[in-house]
């Protein structure tokens, strides 16, 4: 399936890229349909995911359905993976480190077949938690914008040609030799885990093109994208129930979510979390409090909350998440690590009755 160019955008596209159909996709996929209801949402994929994204009303198109163009072939014959003897490549048997790189020529033929200009992309494991459109106005001034600490092109384009750019510098680069006989090197010495991938390639590109960019974890008129929300990027932190740290996000009553400055105390309000290494319940928990915005829009004044306030890490978990990702969970961390949230949810119930017993007037 191709989408054809005689589809009407509303504004610009939201892609996301992905091989396998991994847990966190319809918590995704749910969250982005929510937040950005007029515009279309299209996954870039493989059979295995098709029927989950047409689930939540992506336009889904496979990878090999997506005609390829002149850069496309070209880095088809130049790649060569380059990784230090302790990197593993194969992730559900795909190599990761050649797809990271490719799922870029993906999309720039996908936009140059169906004539598309402007769009945005997101790692498919962000929670878009905002109407984009509102933010476009403000970035189409640069090239592109970033994420990764400022490792990654990724959000809002309002130039695809940047990308075609970007695209010819990686083939360029995988016929530097020099530079390529460096990093592994690099890799086979010093960095045993490390590979070259499109950030490296990224930050090449940024330098030797001198672009303008704009990274979407900086604080503008109260609002941020996350990078990482395991990591503190100046924000106030707290322990999930197993102790992986994360930001502390606040939770406002009408679906909203915060974090807080440690610098000025100051509230900054999430237009998305990535959740990168944090186990489902975190998605379920996110996309529930997602769903709880009101149909006005109307923001909780952030200095209303408290130091008590309710956070994403003391959320209770769902029913359904016991039920349908719980033991998967289980499977994949290990019994403590899936089995600790439950019970201290069941922990804090049943010392909330003992409070509340408490104050009842003795009769």
């Amino acid at each position: 399936m191709t989408v054809r160019a005689q589809h009407t955008y509303r504004s610009a596209p939201i892609i996301f890229c992905h091989f396998g159909n991994s847990p966190y996709l319809p918590y995704v996929f749910a969250c982005a349909t929510l937040s950005n209801p007029g515009k279309q949402i299209v996954l870039l994929g493989d059979e295995s995911n098709r029927r989950t994204a047409e689930r939540f009303g992506l336009v889904h198109v496979p990878f090999a359905a997506i005609p390829q163009g002149e850069a496309t072939a070209t880095f088809e014959h130049v790649y060569r993976r380059v990784t230090g003897p302790k990197c593993g490549h194969l992730r559900d048997g795909t190599d990761w480190i050649k797809f990271v790189f490719k799922r870029w020529f993906h999309v720039y033929d996908f936009l140059s077949r169906n004539k598309i200009r402007s769009f945005w992309h997101f790692d498919s494991d962000n929670m878009l938690l905002d109407d984009l459109s509102v933010h476009e106005s403000r970035l189409a001034t640069y090239d592109c914008t970033e994420q990764c600490n400022g490792c990654c092109m990724n959000g809002y384009m309002a130039n695809c040609d940047v990308l075609g750019r970007y695209l010819s510098k990686i083939n360029e680069l995988f016929q530097r030799k020099e530079l390529l006989d460096t990093m592994s090197r690099e890799f086979h010495d010093v960095h045993l885990t490390y590979a070259f991938t499109e950030m490296r390639a990224y930050k090449i590109f940024k330098q030797e093109d001198h672009l303008r960019t704009f990274h979407l974890n900086a604080v503008t008129d109260g609002t941020a994208f996350d990078d990482c929300i395991c990591q503190e990027h100046g924000m106030e932190m707290e322990r999930l129930y197993f102790g992986k740290h994360i930001k502390k996000v606040f939770l406002s009553d009408n679906g909203q979510f915060h974090c807080r400055s440690l610098s000025d105390h100051t509230f900054v309000r999430m237009a998305s979390l990535n959740l990168s290494w944090v186990p489902i319940f975190v998605f379920d928990n996110v996309l529930r409090h997602r769903q709880q915005r009101t149909s006005t829009g109307k923001t909780c004044v952030p200095h209303e909350f408290s130091g008590n306030a309710h956070t994403l890490a003391s959320s209770p978990l769902s029913w359904s998440y016991l039920l349908k990702d719980g033991p998967r969970e289980v499977w994949r961390y290990g019994l403590t690590h899936a089995v600790y949230p439950i019970r201290e949810q069941y922990l804090a119930k049943k010392a909330d009755v003992f409070r509340m017993s408490a104050r009842k007037p003795a009769e």
